[in-house]
């Protein structure tokens, strides 16, 4: 659900949405990588950077969640801590 509206530009709704998931499951490494990219389109990218490191302490191997957290931290400027997620991904 939260990928539809997230999808319908409703950004908050698709993070309150990805919240909910989390509360039922609090292991759901793809919820918080996907809220991670909600923040980001809002621009709330350190936000966005915390949700990619909550999705990577439950699930290590989580390629897309560096990806997106080296997305994240070029958008910042910060050019050699985004080669490095993007080296880790």
């Amino acid at each position: 659900m939260g990928i539809a509206l997230k999808d319908q530009g409703k950004l908050e709704e698709a993070i309150e949405a990805y919240n909910k998931a989390l509360a039922i499951k609090p292991d759901y490494a793809e919820a918080y990588n996907n809220m991670g990219n909600a923040l980001q389109e809002q621009g709330k990218l350190e936000e966005a950077i915390e949700a990619y490191n909550k999705a990577l302490a439950i699930k290590p191997d989580y390629a897309e969640a560096y990806y997106n957290m080296g997305n994240a931290l070029k958008d910042q400027g910060k050019l050699e801590e985004a080669i490095e997620a993007y080296n880790k991904a």
